[in-house]
């Protein structure tokens, strides 16, 4: 009969895994969504976008979100609800409108 103990495995496991999986903080990506989004995003895009200095920066979006945002044929009240919502997006990402539209539009 073998005796191997899994002690040592046990205690390096959550190391390797954080080796192998590193965090999105590490990669500085900034992943915007609607305020009043309560579940996760059934589509999450990934872009590369300039930065002031001309380096590349990584950049995530739910483009569910800004379909429904940028709609046109929303009814007034959802514009309504929309405009709210793009301007708290503004406010907490920091960008300007015409850089998020053409971020999210491409």
């Amino acid at each position: 009969m073998n005796n191997y103990s899994l002690k040592p495995l046990i205690l390096t496991a959550p190391l390797i895994s954080f080796i192998i999986s590193p965090s999105a903080k590490a990669l500085d990506i900034d992943c915007l969504q609607a305020p009043s989004r309560t579940k996760t995003c059934p589509n999450l895009v990934y872009r590369s976008v300039k930065t002031d200095d001309l380096r590349n920066k990584l950049f995530c979006f739910c483009k569910t979100d800004f379909q429904r945002l940028l709609d046109d044929n929303a009814n007034d009240a959802q514009k309504a609800f929309n405009r709210m919502e793009w301007r708290q997006i503004l406010s907490e990402s920091g960008y300007t409108d015409k850089q998020l539209k053409r971020m999210v539009s491409k």
